[in-house]
Formats: C-alpha cells, sequence, structure tokens
C-alpha cells in the first residue's frame, strides 16, 4: 500500500485508516470504532457532524476488498485528519 496517496487535483494527500491502524498497532475495526461510534459511545465522525465541521476535511469514507473478494468499509485521512487521531491517541 501507499503511505500517501493523491485524491485529487489539489493534492490533497490522504492515508488510508487501515495504514493508520497498522502504525498504532491497533485492530482495524478499533479505529472503525473510534470514528463511527459504538452503541456506548459517539464517534469522532459524528462528533464534528453535530458540532457542523465539515467532516470531509478529516475523514473521507471509502472502501476496499478484503482476502476473500468481499468489500469492506475504510476511511481516507487527511493530513488534518491524521494530526486529529494522532493527538486523540496519544
Amino acid at each position: 500500500m501507499n503511505i500517501l496517496t493523491n485524491i485529487n487535483k489539489n493534492k490533497n494527500l490522504v492515508i488510508d485508516s487501515r495504514e493508520v491502524a497498522e502504525m498504532l498497532g491497533m485492530k482495524h475495526y478499533d479505529i472503525l470504532k473510534k470514528l463511527e461510534g459504538s452503541n456506548d459511545r459517539k464517534g469522532i465522525i459524528p462528533i464534528l457532524a453535530d458540532h457542523q465541521m465539515s467532516v470531509a476535511k478529516y475523514f473521507i469514507e471509502s472502501t476496499y476488498k478484503d482476502a476473500q473478494n468481499k468489500e469492506r468499509k475504510c476511511y481516507l485521512l487527511t493530513k488534518m485528519g491524521c494530526e486529529f487521531i494522532a493527538n486523540k491517541f496519544t
């Protein structure tokens, strides 16, 4: 996988949430749970949306194909998203 991927003409670089999980020594589903929330806790993305902040400046929903060729959810994190996660997880 590429560490940083150029997603558009504006040269916005992003990193896949699976790579972030690997760098932090976490399971990918734990990253997804922190971003989206769970039954007992609100996630980062809903909190940003509740405060009328542009979620796409931080996290962009995406998908990938797993080893069984099933489509799975992931997120592309912008530079601001990486900084946000780095501050939240340290």
